[in-house]
């Protein structure tokens, strides 16, 4: 039936979505990182195997679907050599080993699955249809269990070496939702085998959610404000089409036996239920992906209501490094206050001082930050730039932000 098809269709269609949304928000961003294009990348291959299972409901030539299949496949097996390279550069690895070689293997494989030796024809189920892999397939699948042990590994060993909390969170979000991805994928090895298991691999929009709520939550990838609110209407839009879409399909038949008055008092009612059920999602999924800007307006408030109390400067910038970190979640944060020349800068637990150049630097850049490990892959020939980073280093510090008030850093 068509209907049922529209079901089986469904599933898939929502892992791209997902998975392209999230590729989309991944790029659309001023201050582009490498980051942000391999996230876009692992959205898009990850979410390779969801185009043969809506083509398995929408195409009866079978010689067709398996030239799908293959042409699929020739992309997906570099899925466990992109992941690595996307692991690699979130967690900043200076070196990259077995990424050549799985590259390699990856290249092998696509001239391997246009043959029968990595698919050989179709297992038949009541759900669907799903293809019969050979010699080919296991050597494929054997390699990303490699890989994905690898991974495992390589995040067990960065979890215990970082004691930044955000990046701690960053590295849970990214790593978990590939895992589940990994565990998802290999499910469609029973029915590839004769075993009767639905493959959820359909459920690629697992994983895909996971990571958006993770960009949009705690903003583990840098994405613009203007995707922020179109992500916010997107996943509202979602929440209103998708359960509507589910029960017409499920109800549509039974339009055809009831009275022009009885279809009117169900839309009426139907209605009345979309409304009421906007009103209740519209403010959860604002305070879900705002949370982070609610609670850090909360603890601006708090400030604010505190600064009062306090007696001086010193006391000032105390409670102002102890709110910062707290609210930021960072081990430390040190406020440095200028002298009348302004290049001599002092806190109560030292002096720090720099020269006119560098403060021509950090009063032009206000808009800018310094980070440390920014500057030490990308070093320049610039004397003051290395003198931030010699800077930055003396003080165990990750970033510098430079502040001017009434012109004065």
């Amino acid at each position: 039936m068509l209907s049922e098809r529209l079901i089986y269709i469904l599933l898939p269609a929502l892992s791209l979505l997902a998975a392209y949304f999230l590729a989309a928000i991944s790029i659309t961003r001023k201050n582009f990182k490498e980051e942000n294009l391999h996230l876009a990348l692992i959205c898009i291959w990850w979410s390779l195997l969801s185009w043969p299972f809506i083509w398995h409901n929408l195409e009866t030539d079978i010689n067709i679907i398996i030239n799908v299949e293959r042409a699929v496949h020739s992309l997906y097996v570099f899925v466990p050599a992109i992941s690595l390279n996307f692991f690699y550069v979130v967690t900043e690895s200076q070196e990259k080993p077995f990424l050549r070689l799985c590259f390699a293997i990856s290249f092998i494989l696509m001239i391997l699955a246009q043959t029968d030796y990595y698919f050989y024809g179709f297992r038949y189920y009541q759900w669907g249809m799903i293809a019969k892999g050979d010699w080919a397939f296991d050597i494929f699948a054997f390699y990303g269990a490699v890989v994905s042990l690898y991974i495992l590994r390589m995040f067990v060993v960065k979890l215990r070496e970082t004691t930044n909390p955000l990046k701690r969170i960053k590295f849970k979000y990214l790593f978990i939702s590939y895992f589940i991805s990994v565990l998802i994928t290999m499910s469609n090895i029973p029915a590839m085998n004769g075993y009767d298991f639905y493959p959820l691999s359909n459920l690629m929009f697992i994983p895909a959610g996971i990571m958006t709520y993770g960009v949009l939550r705690y903003k583990i990838i840098d994405i613009s404000r203007v995707m922020e609110y179109f992500s916010f209407w997107f996943i509202l839009s979602s929440l209103m089409v998708l359960p509507n879409i589910f029960i017409f399909l499920k109800i549509r038949e039974i339009f055809n036996y009831i009275s022009a008055l009885e279809l009117f008092i169900l839309f009426v009612i139907w209605f009345i239920v979309n409304y009421f059920y906007y009103n209740k999602a519209q403010p959860i999924v604002n305070k879900i992906i705002n949370k982070r800007t609610i609670e850090l307006k909360e603890k601006a408030k708090e400030l604010f209501k505190n600064i009062f109390s306090l007696k001086g400067i010193d006391e000032l910038t105390t409670e102002l490094s102890f709110k910062i970190s707290e609210a930021l979640m960072i081990q430390k944060c040190k406020i440095y206050t200028a002298s009348d020349d302004e290049l001599r800068f002092q806190k109560d637990l030292g002096t720090i001082e720099i020269d006119k150049k560098i403060l021509q630097i950090l009063k032009t850049n206000q808009e800018l930050y310094f980070q440390k490990s920014a500057m030490e892959i990308h070093k320049k020939d610039s004397d003051e730039l290395n003198s931030i980073l010699s800077l930055l280093k003396q003080e165990e510090s990750e970033y510098l932000i430079p502040l001017e008030i009434e012109e004065r850093l």
